[in-house]
């Protein structure tokens, strides 16, 4: 479970989590990913993930409109908290406890 906040290196916002979400970190950006594997609940980075960990060559675009988000090879920042863990929904592991999100 995490909130977060991505901008350009400018500064501009382009996405940002009103509340904790939590994500399949197999559908997120590489850089992403990576770093929420690191983090301990509670903790808090500001990242910078270069264009191939982050949307690469292709860029990103808005699914409804069309226009261009994210720009072919841009770098951008994502400031994330961690704010608990959630169990995977296919994870059924026996004898291995899930975590439950914090409250």
């Amino acid at each position: 479970m995490v909130k977060y906040r991505g901008t350009h290196v400018n500064g501009e916002e382009f996405d940002k989590s009103p509340d904790a979400v939590a994500f399949d970190l197999r559908q997120v950006v590489p850089g992403f990913a990576e770093i929420i594997k690191l983090m301990k609940p509670g903790a808090k980075v500001t990242a910078v993930l270069p264009y191939n960990l982050a949307y690469g060559e292709e860029g990103s675009r808005n699914p409804m409109s069309g226009e261009m988000i994210i720009k072919p090879f841009e770098t951008l920042v994502f400031e994330i908290e961690t704010v608990g863990l959630a169990p995977a929904e296919n994870d059924k592991t026996p004898g291995v406890p899930t975590a439950r999100p914090q409250k």
